[in-house]
C-alpha cells in the first residue's frame, strides 16, 4: 500500500532548493556544452603548448632569418635553453582564456545549426555536406566572438622569441590586457584587434566543418549504434583522424592568418596589402613550401590535441549533464545483460518504428536514457520481463519525487495492491486491468512514442525493469515424457548441488 510523502519530502528547505536550482542550471545543454568545450580546449592546448608555440614561431619567420630554421627537436631544445619551461608555456594562458568561450560557442552553435536545419525533417540522417556546412558556420560564429584574444596570443607568443630584429630591443613582456590596450591605442582601435580576420575565417570555416564532419563519420563507424559505452580508445582515434585531415587541408590559411596578425609589428618585415597579395608574395619569395611553414610541429601536435579535446569534451559534457536533479534514474540496472543486437528480431511494425525513433534520439541528443531504451528495445521478450503496479508504487514512494515511470516491457496488475496513487507510466504494453486502475487514479498510461515527445532526453524519469526469473515459465522444467504435467522447480540449479559432487544423474531428465 502506498504511503503519503512526508512534509520534508514535499517541501525542501531553501538551501536544498537553491542547490537543486544550481544543478539544474549547470545541466542545461548549453551550459554543459560550454563547460565541456572549455575543459576540452584548455586540456588540448596545454598538452601541446610547446609545439603550438614552435609552429607560430616558424610561421612568422620571414625569408633570410634562420633563428628557428631547424628540426623540431632542435628547435624545442633551443627554446628550452633560452627560455626554459616558461618558454614552452608562453602565450598558453591567453590561449586557454581564449579557447574556453571559443570552444563553448563552437560546440553549442554547431548543435543549434544542426537542429535548425533539420527541424522540418526530424529523424533524417545527417549528410556529410550538412555536417560540413554546420561546422563551418559554427567556426565563423566562434571566431567573431573571440578573435581579439587570438591576435593577442600570437603577439605574446613571438615577443620573447630570439629573432635577430627583436633581440636588439629591450625585452618587454607585457600581459594580455596591456597588449590589447596598446594595440587599441596605437594601431587603429577596434579594427586593429580584428586584423587578419578574413584569412582566419577562410581557414577556420573549412577546418571546423571538416573536423566535425570527419569526427562524427569516423566515430559512427568505429562505435556502431547500440553500443552503450564507446571506448575511450575509439574516441581518441576518431579525434586524431579528424584533426589530422582538417589541419592538413586548411593549413595555408593558418599561415596567412599568423602573417596578417603581425603585419604591422615592427622588425618582422611583413607588409602585405591584401590576401591575394600575401599569397603572391609568399609563393614568389618562399615557394609553395612557404604556405606550409611549421606544418611539421603542427602535424605532431594535432593528433594528441584533437584526440584529447574530443575525449575530454564528451566526458565533461556527460558529467555536467548528469548533475541534473531531473535526469533519468535506472534503479534496476544491476546485472543487466549487455546485448550485441543492432535491431530487434521481432517483425512487429510498431516495435521497429520505436527503434527508429529512439535510434534517432540517441544520435541527436546523446542522452544515456535514450541509449538504454534503445538497447532494451533490441532485447528478446524474455529479457524484457513485466513489471507489476506494486513494484512501481514501491519505487516511486522510495524516490519521494513524482517522476514518469518508464518500463520497456509490459505493465501488469497486482490485486494485492489496494490503492494505486496518481502516477504517469510509459511502457510498451499495459494489461487491461493495469491501465484501468492507473487511469481511475488520475494517472496516465502513455506509450513510449508519447514519452519521446514529452521528454526527448529522458528528464524526470524513472526506468524500471522486472525480475527476469519471476515468470511462470521459469518456475517449471517443462513437460515430462509422455505426460501433460509441468513439474515445478523445487531444487536449486546443478551448480549449487552439495550431495556427492555434481553428478550427471542429479536433476530432472527427459
Amino acid at each position: 500500500m502506498s504511503t503519503p510523502l512526508s512534509d520534508a519530502t514535499k517541501r525542501p528547505d531553501s538551501a536544498d532548493a537553491q542547490f537543486r536550482g544550481i544543478r539544474e542550471w549547470l545541466s542545461q545543454p548549453v551550459v554543459a556544452a560550454f563547460c565541456g568545450g572549455g575543459v576540452a580546449g584548455a586540456v588540448s592546448r596545454t598538452v601541446v603548448s610547446p609545439l603550438e608555440r614552435l609552429k607560430i614561431l616558424m610561421q612568422v619567420q620571414s625569408v633570410g632569418r634562420d633563428a628557428y630554421k631547424m628540426s623540431v627537436s632542435q628547435a624545442l631544445a633551443k627554446m628550452w635553453r633560452e627560455e626554459g619551461w616558461r618558454g614552452f608555456m608562453r602565450g598558453n594562458g591567453t590561449n586557454c582564456i581564449r579557447i574556453v568561450p571559443y570552444s563553448a560557442v563552437q560546440f553549442s552553435s554547431y548543435n543549434f545549426y544542426k537542429r535548425h536545419i533539420f527541424e522540418a525533417t526530424p529523424g533524417a540522417e545527417l549528410t556529410a555536406i550538412t555536417r560540413l556546412v554546420c561546422g563551418g558556420s559554427a567556426g565563423i560564429t566562434s571566431v567573431f566572438l573571440t578573435y581579439p584574444l587570438d591576435i593577442v596570443r600570437t603577439r605574446l607568443s613571438i615577443q620573447s622569441a630570439s629573432f635577430a630584429e627583436l633581440g636588439n630591443r629591450p625585452q618587454q613582456l607585457p600581459g594580455m590586457w596591456s597588449t590589447m590596450a596598446t594595440m587599441y591605442r596605437s594601431e587603429g582601435g577596434v579594427p586593429a584587434l580584428y586584423r587578419g580576420i578574413i584569412p582566419t575565417v577562410a581557414g577556420v570555416a573549412p577546418y571546423v566543418g571538416l573536423n566535425f564532419m570527419v569526427y562524427e563519420s569516423v566515430r559512427n563507424y568505429l562505435t556502431p549504434e547500440g553500443d552503450k559505452n564507446p571506448s575511450a580508445a575509439r574516441k581518441l582515434l576518431a579525434g586524431a583522424i579528424s584533426g589530422a585531415v582538417a589541419q592538413t587541408c586548411t593549413y595555408p590559411f593558418d599561415v596567412l592568418r599568423r602573417r596578417f596578425q603581425i603585419n604591422t609589428m615592427s622588425g618582422m618585415g611583413y607588409k602585405y596589402k591584401s590576401l591575394t597579395d600575401a599569397v603572391r608574395v609568399i609563393v614568389a619569395q618562399e615557394g609553395v613550401k612557404g604556405l606550409y611553414k611549421g606544418i611539421a610541429p603542427n602535424l605532431l601536435k594535432v593528433a594528441p590535441s584533437m584526440a584529447s579535446s574530443w575525449l575530454s569534451f564528451e566526458l565533461t559534457r556527460d558529467f555536467v549533464a548528469s548533475l541534473s536533479p531531473e535526469a533519468s534514474i535506472d534503479l534496476d540496472r544491476h546485472h543487466v545483460k549487455s546485448t550485441h543486437r543492432k535491431a530487434p528480431k521481432s517483425d512487429n511494425v510498431y516495435l521497429k518504428l520505436l527503434v527508429k525513433l529512439y535510434r534517432f534520439l540517441a544520435r541527436r541528443t546523446d542522452s544515456s536514457f535514450n541509449k538504454v531504451v534503445l538497447r532494451r528495445l533490441f532485447m528478446s521478450k524474455i529479457n524484457r520481463p513485466p513489471v507489476s503496479l506494486s513494484r512501481i508504487v514501491a519505487n516511486i514512494n522510495k524516490e519521494g519525487e513524482k517522476r514518469t515511470v518508464v518500463v520497456v516491457g509490459t505493465i501488469t496488475d497486482d490485486n494485492r495492491l489496494l490503492t494505486v496513487p496518481k502516477v504517469t507510466v510509459a511502457a510498451l504494453r499495459f494489461t487491461a486491468t493495469a491501465r484501468a486502475r492507473i487511469v481511475a487514479a488520475g494517472g496516465e498510461a502513455i506509450t513510449l512514442d508519447q514519452l519521446a515527445l514529452r521528454a526527448p532526453t529522458g528528464s524526470n524519469t524513472l526506468i524500471l525493469r522486472g525480475p527476469k526469473n519471476s515468470r511462470e515459465a521459469v518456475k517449471h522444467f517443462g513437460f515430462g515424457p509422455h505426460k501433460g504435467k509441468k513439474p515445478h522447480v523445487v531444487s536449486k540449479g546443478r551448480k549449487f548441488e552439495r550431495a556427492r559432487g555434481r553428478r550427471r544423474s542429479r536433476g530432472f531428465k527427459v
